[in-house]
């Protein structure tokens, strides 16, 4: 699947419950990742963890066991990739309220490979993966725009 066939879905209206922290907070915590990714010369960091999910838009989920990826380029709300049943957390639940969703039967790999040269590459510099094993807690991959 190409990336014309994952759109960005947008929460709106009000939020379920309080966010854990304040607006001012997630801006900080953006700005600083975005202050290194600017050091690196890199135009997007992408983290597969839960952690670091939740760290930067307040998604939280007991669906941790799939596969889901948050996408943090240079400007904009990150954007979160996620199974359907797990959209919620992010369009109701959190601060960045933007996921690219999708079904548990497509391969959930297509959404972030297919999407993060087109979102986050437009110059042809590097992306930053941000992996689950802290000896390759961010490494450049070669992206082309």
């Amino acid at each position: 699947m190409g990336c014309a066939e994952f759109a960005i879905s947008e929460g709106s209206g009000d939020l379920v419950e309080a966010l854990p922290f304040t607006t001012t907070e997630y801006q900080h915590r953006l700005a600083a990742l975005r202050h290194e990714l600017a050091s690196l010369d890199a135009d997007a960091f992408v983290s597969f963890t839960p952690e670091n999910i939740y760290y930067l838009t307040g998604h939280d989920t007991p669906g941790y066991y799939f596969f889901q990826a948050c996408v943090v380029t240079a400007t904009g709300t990150p954007v979160n990739v996620l199974r359907r049943i797990e959209s919620t957390n992010t369009l109701w639940r959190s601060w960045g309220r933007r996921a690219v969703i999708y079904e548990d039967r497509d391969d959930p790999r297509s959404p972030p490979s297919g999407c993060c040269g087109i979102w986050a590459s437009r110059a042809g510099r590097s992306l930053l993966r941000q992996s689950s094993r802290p000896e390759h807690l961010c490494r450049p991959l070669g992206v082309k725009g």
